[in-house]
């Protein structure tokens, strides 16, 4: 799989993740905290998709995990999630 992270701040440039393993970034919200990450996901055969992965109003995790379901994986098409501890899992479709 393979992954570019960027935001308005911060270009992370293109990485490839080896199945089963993992791709970590740390960063700081900007000081008007309007801070958003987006990545752009692709993988052999599940073509391309984009996501938010942080975005301030939304996210209050200090360590936001998240993980990729591709087509197959997890119901009839690709999706990301995220634990949010107490609150549970919660889902979202590509963008």
């Amino acid at each position: 799989m393979n992954i570019h992270c960027s935001s308005t701040e911060s270009d992370l440039g293109l990485k490839h993740i080896p199945y089963f393993q993992d791709y970590t970034f740390h960063f700081r919200v900007n000081w008007k905290g309007t801070t958003k990450f987006r990545c752009h996901v692709t993988w052999r055969g599940g073509g391309d998709h984009w996501f938010t992965v942080f975005e301030r109003g939304r996210d209050k995790c200090s360590e936001c995990v998240w993980q990729v379901y591709g087509e197959g994986g997890y119901g009839d098409k690709p999706l990301m999630y995220y634990n949010r501890g107490d609150e549970g899992y919660h889902l979202f479709d590509w963008d």
